[in-house]
């Protein structure tokens, strides 16, 4: 029996969207392509990128895709381009609303056995191994 279940992931997911959009409602939309530094993302790409945060594991677990049909270097720059689209921030907050709706609607209807399963690795990773109750407690 796990003692965090799809509904307690969900909420929590969608707790933490919230307080992202709620910081993103209060940055000026005039400093959201502020970047604290060179080659760092904006404000503006950071959200944008947080947004797309659920991509990997929409394609591994709604997808059933494995790690050896993903291609990483594509995929990174599908994101990468999604970062470069020019976005208002109205469009900013409603990408996070979105696909966070989006993502927590789908997170609660797992179960106990999807989330107990236990993610293939790519060929010569090590298993990684699930901690017991005990360990979670």
């Amino acid at each position: 029996m796990m003692c965090y279940g799809a509904r307690d992931l969900a909420r929590s997911f969608l707790t933490v969207r919230r307080n992202t959009i709620q910081i993103a409602e209060e940055i000026p939309e005039s400093k959201l392509d502020f970047s604290p530094a060179p080659g760092t993302r904006t404000i503006r790409q950071l959200l944008t990128h947080i947004a797309m945060g659920d991509t990997f594991a929409t394609i591994v677990h709604r997808e059933k895709r494995s790690f050896q049909q993903i291609n990483f270097t594509e995929l990174a720059g599908q994101m990468m381009a999604e970062e470069q689209k020019p976005r208002s921030k109205a469009e900013l907050i409603a990408l996070l609303k979105e696909r966070g709706h989006a993502f927590g609607a789908w997170l609660e209807t797992l179960s106990e056995d999807f989330l107990g399963e236990a993610l293939p690795q790519p060929p010569g990773a090590g298993r990684v191994q699930r901690p017991s109750p005990e360990q979670r407690r």
